[in-house]
């Protein structure tokens, strides 16, 4: 049977499900981005990934409350989802990146680089 012979719905889930926390947030600040104008169709990848990622967290913390999943799995489900809204926000021109590094440069106590000229 070819791929044409399925019905999309089959293949690719139209069904609304219960959404968690993380995903809640995921879909606000994807929501955000667009009333914005902040997002392109190129950034549909990231969108992606931080959905599912975000899907991801709200599974590790439901298996973290039933005793079946350990800190280590729900810390590493959220920072991997937090590095790719950083991504995204970061794509969206939300987050300044030379900001960032600065902010990260002082709370590391490193001194600032020198000044371009």
């Amino acid at each position: 049977m070819s791929g044409a012979d399925y019905p999309q719905g089959r293949l690719f889930s139209t069904g609304r499900r219960a959404r968690g926390r993380a995903r809640l947030g995921s879909d606000r600040t994807v929501k955000a981005l667009r009333e914005l104008g902040r997002l392109e169709q190129v950034d549909e990848a990231l969108i992606v990934a931080a959905r599912c990622a975000a899907d991801n967290v709200d599974a590790a913390e439901r298996l973290r409350e039933a005793d079946e999943a350990s800190p280590y799995v729900v810390a590493g489900a959220i920072r991997t989802w937090a590095q790719i809204t950083g991504a995204l926000l970061t794509r969206a021109g939300v987050i300044d990146t030379d900001e960032t590094e600065e902010l990260w440069r002082e709370l590391a106590g490193d001194p600032a680089p020198p000044p371009n000229g």
